[in-house]
C-alpha cells in the first residue's frame, strides 16, 4: 500500500509546566479535499528524557496516511546541556547558529484560486471551479472545450459558435434544370441515384447519377408494374427519383417487354458462341440490336431511333451497326465491348452518304465494308477504317453494288447488283476485279461466305417463295431445307449454320440435317443474326 506523506511546519504556542503543547497552521490535501485551520496536534504530559533539552521551536512534524490511518513522527530542533558548545571555536555557540537557522521564514502556503479543492499547481483551470475527474476544470463529456453546463450537445463534439454542437452540413447545390434543348435528368435530392440494367428496382445496378450532375435522357418506358422509367446510356433510372429538364415531350417510347428465350447449344464447340441480331417489336416496329453472350440483352444505345444490320468483328470485340435518325440520316456506329463505349464512326464524306444496306467486317476486324451513295444515289461498296475517329476517306472497292460479303481469307467479295433488270449476286476476285454472276433468278439477295471461303450462300425469291442456294466450284445448287428462312444461312462452325425464320433462330447441322433452336420469341421479329465462335 502506498503511503501519502505530508510535511507540516509546526509552531509551539505555549509550554505549560512540564507539558509541551504544539499547535500548527496546517494546509493539508487529503483525498482531493483541501483543509486549512489551526489545530492542537499533540500534548506531551511528560517530556521524555531524550527530549529534555527541547527548545521552544519544533522544526518539522510529518503525517503518514497509510490505509487512511494517521501516525506521527516528531522531528525536533532541540538542544540539551551541550547547547553551550562552540564546535568551531569562533566564540559563537552552536545553539545560536541553530536558532538562526530555525528562524527562517516558513514556505508559502499552497494557493487554490478558484476554491475547487485543487491547488493551482495541480489545477488545469485554476480560475474556474472544476472537479477532480477533469483536473480542476468543469465537466466536458465530449471533450470540445465547452463545459457541459454551457453545451447544447454535451455528448457530441462541437464548436462554440453553435452552442457546443457541430456546425450544420451545408445544403448541396443541385443543378438548375434547363427549359430548352435536349432532355436531361438530375437527381431530385442531394442523394445520387442508381442506374439499372432493366426498368425495375430488382435489376442489377450498372451505374449511378451523382447529385450534382445532369445526364442525357434517351427514351422512356412504363414497366409491368405501371412505373415510369427513363433510359440513359448505361441503363434505366426510375422517374420517381429524378427531375427532368429540356425538351422531354418528344422522348421516344421504348418497348422494354420483348421476351426472348435463349437456349445455349449443348455442342462444346459452340459454347463460346457470340452473336448479334436485330429485333423488331411487334408493338411499334422500332428495330433494336441485341447481343447474345451467355444470355440475351439489348445494346442500350440502340433503344432509340432505328438501328439495324449489326455485325460483330472476327475477334468479338467490336459491334458495328447502322442507325437511322428521325431526320433520315444514316450513320455508322461502333460499340467496343471491352471498353463498354459506343462511338459514332462515320456519317458520310466527300459527297457520299451512308446507305441503308447490310455491311460486313473485313477479315482483320478493324475495317468495315459499307455501302455508300453518291449524289445521284448510285450505290458503291467502300472500305471504312473503324480505327480512325471522325470523318475518314473511304476506299472504293466496288463501283456499283450493295450488301457486301467477304470471304474469310479476304480473296473474294460477294454483293448484290442490278444487271439487265435482275437483282443478282456477283462474286469478284478482289485483286483482279474479275467478276462472276452466280445467281440465275431475277431477285436474289443477302450473300454470305462459308468458312472454306469458296462457298457462297444466298437467298432468291422464286414465285414469292424464298429459296436458299449454294454456289461453289461444283456450280449452283438449291439447299432444299425444311424451313422457310427469313435470312440466309450464316456459317458458324464446320458444317454448322444458323437459320432464322423470324420467330426462332436454329443451329443447322449439314451432316445430319438436325435443327436445334437457340433463340425463340413471340413478341418480336428476329432479323440479321450474325455470330462468331470465340476461344475462351
Amino acid at each position: 500500500m502506498t503511503s501519502n506523506r505530508i510535511s507540516l511546519r509546526l509552531y509551539v504556542a505555549s509550554r505549560v509546566s512540564n507539558t509541551l503543547v504544539m499547535q500548527t497552521v496546517a494546509a493539508i490535501t487529503v483525498a482531493g479535499f483541501f483543509v486549512m485551520g489551526i489545530a492542537t496536534l499533540w500534548a506531551l504530559p511528560d517530556i521524555p528524557a531524550e527530549l529534555g533539552g527541547l527548545r521552544e521551536e519544533v522544526q518539522w512534524f510529518e503525517i503518514s496516511l497509510p490505509d487512511g490511518s494517521y501516525s506521527f513522527v516528531l522531528q525536533s530542533g532541540s538542544s540539551n546541556n551541550n547547547d553551550q558548545r562552540d564546535s568551531d571555536n569562533n566564540d559563537r555557540r552552536d545553539s545560536n547558529r541553530n536558532n538562526n537557522n530555525n528562524n527562517a521564514p516558513p514556505p508559502p502556503l499552497p494557493v487554490d484560486s478558484d476554491g475547487d479543492g485543487l491547488t493551482d499547481d495541480q489545477d488545469r483551470c485554476p480560475n474556474t471551479p472544476g472537479t477532480y475527474d477533469y483536473n480542476g476544470c468543469p465537466p466536458d463529456a465530449d471533450g470540445d472545450s465547452i463545459p457541459d453546463a454551457s453545451d447544447s450537445c454535451p455528448t457530441i463534439p462541437g464548436v462554440a459558435g453553435f452552442g457546443g454542437c457541430p456546425p450544420p452540413t451545408p445544403t448541396p447545390m443541385l443543378p438548375a434544370m434547363p427549359t430548352t434543348g435536349d432532355c436531361v435528368l438530375a437527381p431530385r435530392t442531394s442523394q445520387s441515384v442508381n442506374v439499372r440494367e432493366e426498368p425495375t428496382t430488382s435489376a442489377s445496378i450498372s451505374d449511378y447519377v451523382p447529385y450534382n450532375l445532369m445526364m442525357p435522357v434517351l427514351g422512356k418506358t412504363v414497366n409491368d408494374d405501371g412505373e415510369e422509367w427513363v433510359m440513359v446510356e448505361r441503363g434505366w433510372v426510375s422517374r420517381s427519383v429524378i427531375r427532368l429538364g429540356g425538351n422531354c415531350a418528344l422522348l421516344p417510347q421504348i418497348v422494354s417487354n420483348i421476351q426472348i428465350t435463349y437456349r445455349p447449344s449443348e455442342d462444346p464447340e459452340l459454347n463460346a458462341l457470340l452473336a448479334v441480331f436485330q429485333a423488331i417489336p411487334t408493338e411499334n416496329g422500332q428495330s433494336i440490336v441485341y447481343l447474345v453472350d451467355q444470355g440475351v440483352q439489348p445494346l442500350p444505345q440502340t433503344l432509340t431511333d432505328e438501328n439495324a444490320f449489326p455485325e460483330i468483328n472476327p475477334t468479338g470485340t467490336l459491334i458495328a451497326y447502322l442507325s437511322r435518325e428521325s431526320e433520315g440520316l444514316v450513320t455508322l456506329h461502333i460499340f467496343d465491348r471491352n471498353a463498354n463505349v459506343e462511338r459514332l464512326a462515320y456519317t458520310g464524306s466527300g459527297g457520299y452518304t451512308v446507305g441503308w444496306f447490310p455491311m460486313v467486317w473485313m477479315p482483320g476486324g478493324s475495317s468495315v465494308l459499307l455501302t455508300l451513295l453518291d449524289a445521284s444515289l448510285r450505290p458503291g461498296i467502300f472500305v471504312v477504317d473503324s480505327d480512325v475517329p471522325g470523318e475518314i476517306a473511304p476506299i472504293a472497292l466496288v463501283d456499283y453494288g450493295t450488301s457486301p460479303a467477304i470471304s474469310p481469307d479476304g480473296t473474294y467479295i460477294a454483293y448484290e447488283a442490278e444487271t439487265e433488270n435482275k437483282h443478282v449476286i456477283r462474286v469478284d476476285v478482289i485483286e483482279s476485279r474479275r467478276s462472276t454472276i452466280v445467281s440465275r433468278s431475277r431477285e436474289c439477295f443477302s450473300p454470305t461466305f462459308g468458312q472454306d471461303s469458296e462457298s457462297v450462300y444466298f437467298a432468291c425469291n422464286e414465285n414469292e417463295t424464298v429459296e436458299l442456294y449454294r454456289y461453289d466450284r461444283l456450280g449452283l445448287a438449291p439447299m432444299n431445307l425444311d424451313i422457310v428462312p427469313l435470312d440466309v444461312p450464316q456459317p458458324i462452325a464446320a458444317g454448322v449454320f444458323s437459320l432464322n425464320d423470324g420467330q426462332s433462330v436454329y443451329l443447322y447441322n449439314l451432316r445430319n440435317a438436325n435443327l436445334t433452336p437457340i433463340l425463340e420469341t413471340s413478341s418480336a421479329t428476329i432479323m440479321h443474326f450474325r455470330s462468331v465462335v470465340l476461344d475462351r
